[in-house]
């Protein structure tokens, strides 16, 4: 699955915007007002792999039913990420200096808004 960087930077700011010691299920998350016009599946793909990278707390589980995904809160890299991306105009530039870079992984993203 490819990681959408509009999901990414909204992905964000829904977890930001979650009150503090709250906790959804993936399937929770990904009806809140900024990710409903996203595919449902590429959110919890940028949800996994945001906590593989430790930008975000969460619990993420395979079972024999299926993928159990639990979104806490924005870890502080992740603050420090969202911060950078949280100007339009500079996320802008990031997403078109991203289109050039394949594959486009969460540090090479990274590695672009640290640039701007």
């Amino acid at each position: 699955m490819e990681l959408n960087p509009d999901v990414l930077r909204e992905t964000l700011f829904t977890i930001e915007e979650q009150p503090y010691g709250t906790e959804k299920k993936i399937e929770q998350f990904v009806k809140a007002n900024r990710l409903k016009t996203f595919d449902p599946y590429a959110v919890a793909y940028c949800c996994e792999k945001l906590l593989e990278e430790g930008f975000i707390n969460g619990t993420f589980r395979v079972t024999k039913s299926g993928k159990i995904l639990i979104i806490e809160d924005l870890t502080y890299p992740g603050h420090e990420l969202l911060e950078i991306v949280r100007n339009d105009t500079i996320w802008n530039k990031i997403k078109k200096k991203s289109s050039k870079v394949v594959p486009l992984t969460l540090p090479a993203l990274l590695k672009l808004a640290l640039e701007q």
